[in-house]
């Protein structure tokens, strides 16, 4: 199960103590990362307390925030990590998905921010979204597979509208993750401003077994065995 509301609000342990102690044995949730995590726009009025008040009056007053502190982020992702405890107590927490907005382009300053990651949460499985073409250009592509390998990070793949960022089907970890945003450019691009609506997912005809042979296409070029987690 992927978790969506953890995007726009810090979830609380509380919460996760709850989710843990209500599924059965062997139930994953893969938990979408604060929306300040992946360097969106967020809405200071939704920060808890602690982190609020390290925020400027002018901060606190904007409808978006989207240059946080230094301090400000590492209490976030302190928060955030501390937060799933009882997910990883009670071995529940699969991925935490890095969705990064369409402006996060690949460069030097980005690829540091990503490789960053692991150290602040250690031991996370970490899923990377990109949003931005520029991952995927030419010589880029192979490079930044080989990247994520290295670091030990999960390349989210994705099947996305056309006109869009390029759907990309490939197996950079021990996993496979594969996300399906659908024909429907509009959802998609409603969903980047945080205005998005729920929709359901259908695949058929050509399209379906385009996305299939693509999948299995990722699987056969990985160079050891994986494990595919499909969410729709």
């Amino acid at each position: 199960m992927e978790v969506d509301a953890s995007f726009y609000a810090l979830i609380s342990e509380r919460n996760a103590e709850l989710w843990a102690e209500r599924t059965p044995p062997g139930f994953v949730f893969n938990i979408k990362a604060f929306a300040m995590l992946t360097q969106h726009s967020v809405d200071p009025a939704r920060f808890p307390t602690a982190l609020k008040s390290m925020l400027s009056v002018e901060q606190r007053a904007t409808a978006r925030l989207r240059h946080p502190t230094a301090r400000a982020l590492e209490m976030a992702f302190g928060m955030f990590w501390s937060a799933l405890g009882p997910l990883r107590a009670a071995g529940k927490l699969g991925h935490l998905l890095f969705q990064f907005p369409p402006y996060f382009t690949a460069r030097a300053s980005n690829l540091d921010y990503i490789a960053g990651l692991k150290q602040r949460m250690p031991g996370a499985a970490i899923a990377i979204e990109f949003r931005h073409n520029s991952w995927f250009d030419g010589a880029q592509r192979p490079r930044q597979f080989r990247f994520l390998e290295r670091q030990g990070l999960t390349l989210v793949s994705v099947d996305t509208p056309p006109g869009t960022v390029e759907s990309i089907f490939e197996v950079t970890g021990a996993e496979a993750y594969v996300r399906f945003h659908g024909r429907n450019r509009e959802n998609l691009v409603q969903a980047r401003r945080g205005r998005g609506r729920a929709f359901q997912v259908s695949l058929r005809g050509s399209r379906a077994g385009a996305v299939g042979r693509a999948i299995e296409g990722a699987f056969r070029r990985a160079p050891r065995e994986r494990h595919l987690q499909q969410l729709l």
